[in-house]
């Protein structure tokens, strides 16, 4: 899934997990002011999650590139356009698509659903994300984006776990319910590049913290 309407499953394909990127070519002129360039998709669609280049084909007044099955997990992807094959590409996203990745506007996201990636699909209700300050004694000049799920609720008797990546500490707010879902909306758009093993890790413990 993804809110970029130029990609989408294959619909009715024999496998599952197939996506086709569908880019208008004159919205690549509108984007860029390239008319006529050489169009491709740049994603960590790679093994390892390398990042790889997807060149386009024409069909009708659209490029189109396809790629997999691709293994369930988030992904990320901008296009790019270069006006000869000796120049420099331009990237662009598609402009009736909301921006995702704060630190580089070009991005965009694709997830897809499946076993391993539970943690990152959204959680009904969207839980709470607030912004912790932190440091030592007086001094609190960094923060930390601090998300918990819907329906915890902060007692005194809370555990708290502490966060080496960011040196913060951060109570787990114990609920019972199940919070091994969620933030891949604003693990995305932090763009912090921080392995999966680690988000896996805190998403699972009540609370999650991202480095600011």
């Amino acid at each position: 899934m993804s809110v970029d309407p130029w990609v989408a499953e294959v619909p009715n394909n024999p496998i599952s997990d197939v996506y086709r990127f569908t880019v208008p070519a004159e919205a690549v002129t509108e984007a860029t002011g390239i008319e006529d360039g050489l169009v491709a998709v740049h994603g960590n669609f790679g093994p390892g999650k390398a990042w790889t280049t997807l060149n386009t084909g024409t069909s009708g007044p659209n490029l189109t590139a396809t790629i997999g099955p691709l293994e369930p997990g988030l992904y990320l992807y901008e296009y790019a356009v270069r006006p000869a094959v000796d120049q420099d590409a331009v990237a662009f996203r598609n402009p009736d698509a909301p921006q995702e990745v704060t630190s580089k506007p070009t991005l965009s996201t694709l997830f897809v659903r499946g076993p391993g990636s539970e943690w990152l699909d959204d959680v009904a209700g969207g839980g709470e994300l607030q912004t912790l300050g932190y440091g030592k004694g007086v001094r609190r000049d960094h923060e930390a984006l601090v998300w918990t799920p819907p329906g915890t609720t902060p007692t005194a008797r809370s555990p708290t776990r502490s966060c080496t990546c960011c040196r913060t500490r951060v109570r787990a707010h114990a609920s019972g319910s199940s919070s091994a879902g969620s933030a891949r909306s604003w693990t995305t758009s932090r763009s912090t590049g921080t392995p999966s093993r680690w988000w896996s890790s805190w998403a699972t413990a009540g609370s999650t913290t991202v480095p600011a």
